[in-house]
């Protein structure tokens, strides 16, 4: 593991003073101990670009295709199976996009797995990035044992709106039995939804604020100049429910603030942002995930990492690996590997000039997070 002692950012770029430690730990009927780090290609995607991932109960797959190109991706939601071989999810049908029809998938992005096996999906309907259509930007769940969808919400226009809304990630508070989402916003400006699964309503909290929006910030890529401007993208749950950890996707500014704010509909957002804790700098990010031993983890886009803040507030990096070109989302399983999608957003025509620079495969890759 490399551990990062401390950030400086001269224009722009994040440098780090590093050093090695010799951990492994021992995989279950393994001969030799395997390394904390140790990254390994689980799957390559060729059939289109995932974004979201998320593992059931069984250890099994599912990735999400956003609708973001001219050629409509085969399926919205697929699991993976054994041999590599993607299968569509719920079904053939459901998990076909079709623009047309608002209650069926327009464009979905983040994906959780919940205790109880279900799988929600947020359709944030926007593709290629065009406005969604009226009733189509949407929360669904799946069982993921039957295909059988579960739960359903259609967001209001003021919640999401069609035009400057862009939902991106969502975490499940299972405790609360609450979600919280990302509005990224097609402006920079960003927010947060809250959603009440048992009462099934929704609203919008922080709309606006600057803890929530872009920075000014140079951003390199491969080497590259990448001119992102998203506001808040990767979102992140402490392993109690009681903190939302989040970050912009173009910002280098972590912050916190107290879940119970975000869930009280009556506390004025004047009294939310007395209740936003800056926890200083953090990487490049688009994925953010939590262990239960309140560790963060962020997808450095920069470094082309998956980088660990301890609760301490130091900072490991836990892989760094040439497969890893716009680390995405992540999910863990039951036996300590960090699952991740790397899919080379960077490289697509919107950043290049309307040149497509990605080169598939796309991959799914598995990190050895720790002790099983």
């Amino acid at each position: 593991m490399v551990r990062l002692r401390e950030f400086i950012k001269p224009c722009g770029f994040v440098y780090a003073a590093i050093w090695f430690a010799s951990e492994a730990v021992l995989s279950a009927g393994a001969a030799e101990p395997i390394p904390i780090g140790h990254t390994e290609v689980v799957a390559k995607i060729t059939a289109a670009m995932p974004a979201g991932i998320a593992l059931d109960n069984e250890s099994r797959i599912y990735l999400s295709f956003p609708n973001w190109e001219d050629r409509v991706p085969p399926f919205a939601l697929a699991r993976l199976e054994d041999g590599g071989r993607l299968t569509a999810f719920p079904s053939a049908s459901g998990a076909r996009y079709d623009e047309t029809k608002p209650n069926d998938l327009v464009s979905v992005l983040g994906i959780r797995m919940d205790q109880a096996g279900l799988l929600w999906v947020l359709d944030n309907a926007r593709p290629r990035f065009k406005p969604a259509p009226p009733g189509a930007i949407k929360l669904l769940a799946f069982d993921s044992r039957t295909g059988r969808e579960a739960h359903r919400h259609v967001f209001p226009e003021s919640v999401a709106s069609l035009n400057r809304s862009f939902l991106n990630d969502l975490v499940i508070d299972e405790a609360a039995d609450a979600i919280y989402i990302s509005d990224m916003g097609t402006d920079g400006r960003g927010a947060i939804v809250v959603y009440d699964r048992s009462r099934r309503e929704a609203w919008r909290v922080l709309d606006g604020h600057q803890a929530l929006a872009a920075e000014p910030t140079a951003i390199f890529i491969e080497r590259r100049q990448v001119p992102l401007n998203g506001g808040i993208d990767g979102i992140a749950l402490s392993p109690d429910g009681s903190y939302l950890y989040w970050k912009a996707l173009a910002g280098r500014s972590l912050y916190r603030i107290r879940t119970e704010f975000l869930r009280n509909r009556q506390l004025a957002d004047s009294s939310r942002s007395a209740a936003v804790e800056k926890l200083g700098d953090a990487p490049i990010t688009d994925g953010m995930l939590t262990d239960a031993d309140g560790n963060v983890y962020f997808t450095s886009l920069e470094q082309s990492a998956v980088i660990m803040r301890r609760p301490s507030g130091d900072y490991d990096i836990l892989s760094s690996d040439r497969n890893i070109v716009w680390p995405d989302s992540m999910a863990f399983d039951r036996n300590d590997w960090l699952y991740l999608v790397s899919n080379q957003i960077n490289r697509m025509p919107l950043f290049n000039a309307g040149k497509d620079m990605r080169r598939p495969p796309y991959y799914v890759l598995r990190i050895r997070r720790g002790q099983p």
